[in-house]
């Protein structure tokens, strides 16, 4: 897989220009002004005191209609993109649709752009000086790029102790100095000085055309089928990772209705699964009863104690980055990405997350309620209740809330007064300090104090009033940059090319234009996947509420079957982690999982 290194110097005697150029040793693409130096291991495209240069896998202006070319070489794509750029005046028209990560650099000006994908299939990290703006797909890349060495970004390893703050911050990665361009952002630099924004605006009008319910469920299998065909490489075997659930089937059964040119590529299936002792579990069951309906398509059962043998590159990756705390969290795509690769198979279809695009907020019944659907909300509050499996006191208590809250306001107002919120994240940084065994030496209550602060002003930092508006602040939060991110680093592991189709524009528009009655059916999310899975005659997938989740399931295993394979943590994690946190108590819970016998019994928090 190609991958870019490059940078922009106003000096020729720049120490950064200097070490990039040493390490493009081949393909090397070079611009030289007066005014600078362009340097690139991938074509530079130049044109009307303009250069650009980076990787284009297709791009499009329109994205109803966009269908990639991949025979198109890159500079065909730079070439295209740089005009519509110029075009737009050093702007994106709010149709943009592809997968790229690119440099654009004004000779006139001395401004330089580094601009990524709206979902982030392309990286792009960089390290700027006053004088340098030096960019790579690959953040390790850039680590010998400054004057001296960069060291650990504590913060972000504060980041990873404490799980929750992993979506603060959406530039910074364990390297001090070197930062990445979020999802569908663009980074203009000028002297030294770097800005971030996003540029991607989801269009939603909040109107449908009343169309039956067989017509919606047409359109939703044609935008999501179209959506995995034009990212699947001609040609090339391909992988789904299928976890049992109703992101990952839902994407099968449209990965089945493409094309008869794409039926006859090779496709494998990727599951992971407990030992045969372990398989009790209602997902396990599931898992193995889908066997007989997924036809001759060969399906590679993953066991925790395969995984432990095939996760030894993703423990490489993360010891790499300085982050010994996060390979639990690899565990699960790692093993299916190292497996395929072992078959020649280099592209693997996965859900990540289907709610972030398919599901609604948990208390979307408050949006109801603001919006007048008194008796919808009171009714979807309930139905949601008995969907999670909690208490109809819960269901109550919300209700009872909703309810004094409307009728009277100046309670609701002095409540949130009385609430003070700094009084509220001490409580809970004391609560982290406490709970996680932190040596407040390193992470003293101030600098866990703002982090929190943070990741809070990150994460809906405006209140949404309407459910549509709600999953756009998702789409654009921290959460799903981190999420692809990971997933795209544990495949390029494994030299494997992700591809996830929920992250498509086009189909996310369209579900945003979706009335309620498509999104939720009593209290259970993601109605149309389910109407999708009904359809293929798959009923017992469909209606989940009473399967657990393979996620935790497997977690739990894996772990178990982990910590009876070693008698104690892995000297190089003990010696990272005692740098942050007590290993003594680290240690006793080690010993301790392996005599639990329960999702719920087991500490995760370990790693």
């Amino acid at each position: 897989m190609h991958k870019l290194l490059g940078a922009v110097s106003l000096m020729r005697e720049n120490q950064a220009l200097q070490k990039i150029t040493h390490a493009i040793n081949s393909s090397r693409y070079i611009v030289e002004r007066p005014c600078g130096i362009f340097v690139s291991n991938s074509p530079i495209i130049e044109l009307n005191e303009f250069c650009i240069t980076g990787i284009i896998r297709w791009v499009a202006f329109n994205s109803e209609t966009s269908t990639p070319d991949y025979t198109i070489p890159n500079e065909s794509w730079l070439r295209f993109f740089l005009k519509h750029w110029i075009e737009h005046n050093c702007g994106l028209s709010d149709q943009i649709d592809g997968e790229f990560a690119c440099v654009i650099w004004s000779l006139s000006t001395q401004e330089v752009w580094g601009i990524r994908d709206i979902f982030g299939s392309e990286p792009l990290h960089y390290f700027t000086d006053k004088n340098c703006f030096a960019f790579a797909t690959e953040a390790k890349a850039l680590w010998t790029i400054p004057p001296t060495p960069p060291r650990i970004n504590e913060e972000r390893i504060l980041d990873f102790i404490i799980d929750d703050l992993e979506h603060a911050d959406q530039t910074s990665t364990f390297k001090q100095g070197i930062y990445k361009t979020p999802i569908g952002s663009i980074s203009r630099w000028k002297q030294g000085v770097i800005q971030s924004n996003q540029y991607w605006n989801p269009r939603f009008t909040g109107e449908f055309k009343q169309d039956s319910s067989q017509s919606i469920l047409e359109q939703f299998q044609g935008y999501l089928s179209h959506a995995i065909q034009k990212r699947l490489l001609p040609n090339q075997s391909s992988g789904l990772t299928l976890s049992g659930g109703l992101d990952s089937n839902t994407i099968l059964a449209c990965w089945n209705a493409t094309n008869q040119q794409t039926k006859n590529q090779e496709r494998h299936l990727f599951s992971l699964i407990p030992e045969k002792g372990h398989r009790s579990d209602p997902e396990s069951r599931m898992l193995r009863s889908q066997k007989g309906t997924h036809g001759k398509l060969p399906h590679h059962w993953i066991t925790p104690s395969e995984a432990l043998e095939m996760i030894g590159p993703a423990e490489e990756f993360v010891r790499g980055l300085e982050d010994p705390f996060a390979i639990h969290t690899l565990s699960g795509p790692a093993p299916c990405f190292r497996h395929a690769s072992n078959l020649g198979i280099n592209q693997i279809l996965d859900g990540i997350d289907g709610d972030m695009v398919g599901g609604i907020p948990s208390k979307y019944w408050y949006f109801l309620w603001r919006q007048g659907q008194h008796v919808s909300s009171l009714k979807e509050c309930f139905a949601n209740h008995q969907h999670e499996e909690e208490s109809i006191l819960l269901a109550l208590v919300e209700i009872s809330k909703l309810i004094l809250g409307s009728l009277f306001p100046p309670l609701k107002a002095w409540n949130q007064k009385r609430k003070a919120p700094d009084e509220t994240i001490r409580n809970e940084v004391n609560h982290l300090i406490a709970d996680r065994s932190i040596h407040t030496k390193t992470f003293n209550e101030a600098r866990i104090e703002n982090r929190l602060k943070l990741l809070k002003s990150n994460h809906h930092p405006i209140a949404p009033t309407t459910i549509e508006q709600s999953i756009v602040n998702g789409l654009k939060s921290p959460m799903l940059g981190v999420a692809v991110d990971r997933y795209r680093l544990a495949a390029d592991a494994c030299n494997i090319r992700t591809i996830h189709p929920l992250f498509d524009r086009s189909f996310v528009e369209f579900l945003l234009q979706l009335p309620w009655k498509y999104r939720v059916q009593n209290g259970a999310p993601k109605h149309l996947f389910r109407m999708v899975l009904r359809n293929n005659g798959q009923h017992q997938l469909s209606n989940q509420r009473e399967l657990g989740h393979v996620g935790p399931w497997f977690t739990h295993q894996f772990s178990k079957d982990y910590f009876i394979r070693y008698p104690s943590p892995k000297p190089e994690s003990l010696d990272a982690l005692s740098r942050y946190v007590k290993i003594d108590p680290i240690q006793e819970a080690w010993h301790a999982s392996k005599q639990k016998t329960s999702i719920n019994d087991l500490d995760e928090y370990i790693w």
